[in-house]
């Protein structure tokens, strides 16, 4: 697929048409780093960012510091690798190859199916972004506020919590 602005011009007016849908405003800006990256960021929540590029990478990160080390994780990859052949436009990443008639197609579909259903059930003031630290490892996990048997059932310490 030819990079293009295609894919941004298409984010920026679906958001604008589903602004009324989030429970916290989501807002584009333009990464001073690299050339063609966008950012898409939501109201009062900083620790949880989409990095949108040109080629069809959107990608739902999640990002919190502690101890003066910063954690990633990567919830939701709605990444589209759009292609054409003899049937239509297809999402090359997608496991079942679904035909569009165009690549709008497509985005509004994945951006349907997939983020706005996340969105809605993690972003939202009932929950909690926890990162679990244990043996070496790590993970970060969006809970409900009130739950609170985290080490007795994973047999992880909880270390930091940070609100969402």
């Amino acid at each position: 697929m030819i990079k293009n602005d295609d894919f941004i011009k298409y984010i920026k007016r679906w958001l604008t048409s589903h602004y009324s849908e989030f429970n916290y405003k989501p807002y584009f800006v333009r990464d001073l780093k690299y050339r063609g990256l966008y950012i898409l960021k939501f109201q009062g929540i900083p620790n949880v960012e989409i990095k949108v590029k040109a080629d069809g990478t959107f990608d739902v990160l999640i990002i919190l510091k502690f101890k003066n080390k910063i954690y990633f994780s990567n919830p939701l990859d709605l990444t589209t690798v759009i292609k054409k052949d003899k049937k239509g436009f297809y999402c090359d990443l997608c496991i079942k190859r679904v035909y569009f008639k165009n690549k709008t197609q497509i985005w509004e579909e994945h951006l349907k199916e997939w983020f706005i259903p996340w969105v809605k059930n993690n972003l939202k003031t009932e929950n909690q972004l926890v990162l679990n630290i244990w043996d070496g490892c790590d993970e970060i996990v969006i809970l409900p506020k009130n739950f609170k048997n985290l080490e007795e059932n994973s047999g992880k310490h909880l270390l930091f919590s940070s609100l969402v």
